[in-house]
């Protein structure tokens, strides 16, 4: 089984998210949403893209992401892109276990982050996916918690 057809295996899909949000400047109390994403395979199976919905007092959320996988650097490239910011978060991950774990850089409101984004906890019809961030990969604090659950 090539690296692409292992994660295809865990997100290919619809499904329902339920978002936990961290304390933080535009929400001081933290926050939730419920939203959906909707996983699919790219050209030849070499690709995943994914568009990604949510709603929540803060307002409408709406990103779409590429995920690839570079033969070169033995790693996933994790493109994002949000309506939190016109700069595109870049990422690289790899398995740890049983887990994937994407780390690299993002932009939330033009504020540059470090960043790490966790896909954990992975069963046939779920996942959590996590995201830290922080000033530097060595000063990560959770933002959010996603539950996933197929639709």
């Amino acid at each position: 089984m090539s690296e692409m057809d292992r994660l295809i295996d865990v997100l290919e899909g619809r499904w329902k998210c339920r978002i936990t949000y961290e304390p933080n400047p535009q929400m001081p109390t933290g926050g939730s949403a419920l939203g959906w994403e909707e996983c699919r395979v790219g050209p030849g199976r070499y690709s995943i893209l994914f568009d990604t919905g949510a709603e929540s007092k803060m307002g409408t959320f709406e990103g779409a992401g590429l995920i690839t996988w570079k033969t070169t650097d033995d790693a996933y490239s994790l493109h994002w892109l949000s309506s939190d910011s016109p700069e595109p978060g870049v990422f690289t991950g790899r398995w740890l276990g049983g887990d994937v774990v994407f780390d690299g850089r993002e932009y939330v409101g033009g504020q540059g982050f470090q960043s790490r984004h966790s896909i954990t906890d992975i069963a046939a019809n779920g996942f959590v996916y996590t995201v830290d961030r922080g000033p530097a990969p060595e000063h990560l604090a959770r933002a959010a918690t996603i539950e996933y659950t197929r639709d």
